[in-house]
């Protein structure tokens, strides 16, 4: 039957239809031909299939789903897609279907909360069950560093931490400067969480001794007479391990022996198999199938300390929840380093360099902030040198890494002119690296960076089988660079208010899928 124009009214009723689950209304709508992913112009505008996502109307779901309804749209004002609102009003039924549908689940609302959150919140185990299950990240933290462990701990939901623990989570995430520089255990005496939320996350190796903005976890349970036993019982358990560790000193002293010997021959691997960066992006493909592929770093500074005054770059949580979505839909694991002081983002590269990379196909680190004079800014003013951060993950200095692609992501706006000269494209100094770069000339501009983005994501999403990252980066920026160019003319811009590049020293393809 040919399509019609309907009213927001006739839109509207399919919307409410499906949100009781009247499947003959919603069929004679559907029959009539009424687009199944119509948005409703009352509450946020959302489809059809999130109504049934918040009532739990798993037939009218079903349907919807029959007819092709999208997954995974987001309504206009949060930020929610269907599973989101599933989960947060415990829809386990649509949840369900949505999880064997494909829909995906580590998005995040502009909020900050993803599918998982919610059911932690709401004391749903069982649900948190099901979206484990379904290959949820269990250490997937949002934008401001907040990972489920976190509100496990603020929320004392100790037997759903449990699971996240077993199904691998990262037991000591530290969440930003906005949320104290909290881990998970910090977080749990700082509520006045139960001993055995502290014990678990010990058990696991949590950090006992790291310092929140409010204090250690021992400062935090002074006046707590429970916390404290427990914490003092840990710690004496802990030193105790720790005595028996530095019995087996000759074995450490032998392994360390060997891993300078392997330090050394990654050295001179590196020395003769250096390559010079190319223009043109080349062919052979680089081995791409481990699950999870490897681990994002997701840096970046939306605010700065006021001494500075550094203006805050509008859009930043959705540029970084954007690169949070595509690096992880590309299966990557995220780690988090928002809002970090200029030389605690090089602490954070140096410490992930240095862990082992033996099982993953790649590493990639994705920077959003200022730029001055080849370095990102951090929270403190203080620029980050953008040379020693790729430099951290060298042959010699990540020996697990080596012969593996490495991608670099930068979008960067310069800063302020009375700061000095914007940020500088260094080439890779290293064999098997991919530089990519996107700059705008000042913060009024960062909604060319966001636009890039979604460009990028459209892209990705259209790509039927394989992703070439390179490719992918450069087809955006072009046809960022096409629709703008006549806007800076008629703005009288002397030069593109975008500036991208990609540079690189890979010897094959770095393809995703």
């Amino acid at each position: 039957m040919p399509l019609r124009q309907f009213s927001a009214d006739e839109v509207d009723d399919f919307y409410l239809a499906a949100g009781r689950g009247d499947i003959d209304a919603m069929l004679r709508q559907l029959d009539a031909g009424l687009d199944v992913d119509s948005a409703t112009s009352r509450e946020f505008h959302r489809t059809a299939l999130m109504a049934a996502a918040m009532t739990d109307q798993a037939e009218a779901a079903r349907l919807l789903m029959s007819r092709g309804a999208a997954l995974d749209v987001r309504d206009r004002e949060l930020g929610c897609t269907a599973a989101l609102l599933a989960a947060q009003q415990q829809s386990r039924g649509v949840l369900r279907l949505l999880t064997e549908a494909g829909a995906r689940l580590n998005a995040f609302n502009s909020a900050g909360y993803s599918a998982l959150f919610w059911c932690i919140e709401n004391n749903d185990e069982a649900s948190v069950a099901l979206l484990l299950e379904a290959g949820a990240d269990p250490s997937r933290r949002n934008p401001n560093g907040l990972a489920p462990l976190h509100l496990c701990a603020a929320f004392d939901r100790v037997d759903i931490a449990h699971r996240l623990l077993e199904a691998g989570a990262e037991p000591d995430p530290v969440s930003c400067e906005l949320h104290g520089r909290h881990t998970p255990l910090t977080l749990a005496v700082s509520a006045g969480g139960r001993p055995q939320m502290l014990e678990m996350l010990a058990s696991s190796g949590a950090d006992l001794e790291h310092a929140s903005e409010e204090g250690t976890a021992m400062a935090l349970a002074r006046g707590r007479p429970k916390l404290l036993t427990c914490l003092e019982s840990l710690m004496r358990s802990r030193r105790a391990s720790e005595r028996r560790r530095s019995s087996t000193v000759n074995a450490a002293a032998v392994a360390k022996q060997a891993s300078a010997a392997r330090r050394q021959t990654a050295r001179r691997a590196a020395a003769t198999t250096s390559r010079r960066p190319r223009s043109a992006l080349p062919s052979g493909i680089y081995p791409c199938a481990a699950r999870p592929r490897g681990t994002c770093l997701l840096a970046g500074c939306a605010r700065f300390a006021h001494e500075f005054d550094f203006p805050a770059m509008p859009g930043s949580e959705e540029r970084l929840a954007l690169l949070t979505d595509t690096f992880s839909d590309l299966g990557l694991l995220i780690r988090p380093a928002v809002g970090l002081a200029g030389g605690d983002l090089l602490a954070r590269a140096q410490r992930l360099a240095a862990a082992d990379h033996s099982a993953a196909d790649l590493l990639v680190c994705a920077f959003v902030g200022y730029g001055l004079s080849g370095g990102m800014v951090g929270f403190d003013g203080r620029p980050t040198d953008i040379g020693q951060l790729v430099d951290c993950f060298s042959p010699a200095e990540c020996p697990s890494l080596a012969g593996k692609p490495k991608l670099f992501l930068f979008l960067l706006s310069a800063a302020p002119r009375a700061r000095g000269p914007g940020p500088t494209f260094p080439e890779p100094s290293q064999a098997d690296c991919l530089l990519a770069y996107a700059c705008v000339a000042d913060a009024s501009s960062c909604g060319r960076l966001t636009d890039f983005l979604h460009r990028m994501r459209r892209a990705l999403d259209t790509e039927a089988e394989h992703v070439d990252f390179g490719r992918l980066f450069l087809g955006a920026s072009e046809r960022l660079l096409a629709a703008s160019a006549s806007t800076d003319e008629k703005s009288g811009f002397s030069q593109p208010a975008l500036l991208t590049e990609v540079r690189h020293s890979l010897d094959r393809q770095l393809l995703f899928r």
